[in-house]
């Protein structure tokens, strides 16, 4: 044994990929335009405001374009790190509003 309960100790996390080619580095100043999407909840797209700043803050020059849901749309207006919101609504979502329980009623009392 090695010190470790494992018979033969992981030299590398599992899910880390090392970078074989030179593309796998920092972006610097060649990446201009960023798609981030956000397909869920208005919290969701609060939660995500960090990563957004990250990606402001390596090059204030970048357009970031977020593709949000009608909900996440509406706050992302207001967020300074992006540039430009695109609002859609997916099909594979579910809107608590319209969904009910089969077989309920839809109208109160009947």
């Amino acid at each position: 044994m090695n010190g470790t309960v494992f018979a033969i100790a992981p030299r590398e996390a599992h899910a880390h990929t090392p970078c074989a080619r030179a593309t796998c580095g920092p972006w610097h100043g060649e990446v201009q335009r960023i798609l981030a999407v956000r397909l869920d909840h208005l919290g969701d797209v609060l939660m995500t405001t960090p990563a957004l700043r990250a990606l402001r803050s390596g090059a204030s020059a970048r357009h970031i374009t977020l593709l949000a849901s009608p909900a996440g749309a509406a706050i992302a207006r207001h967020l300074p790190d992006v540039d430009e919101v695109i609002e859609y609504d997916a099909p594979w979502t579910i809107d608590e509003r319209t969904t009910t329980v089969a077989g309920a009623s839809d109208e109160a009392g009947t």
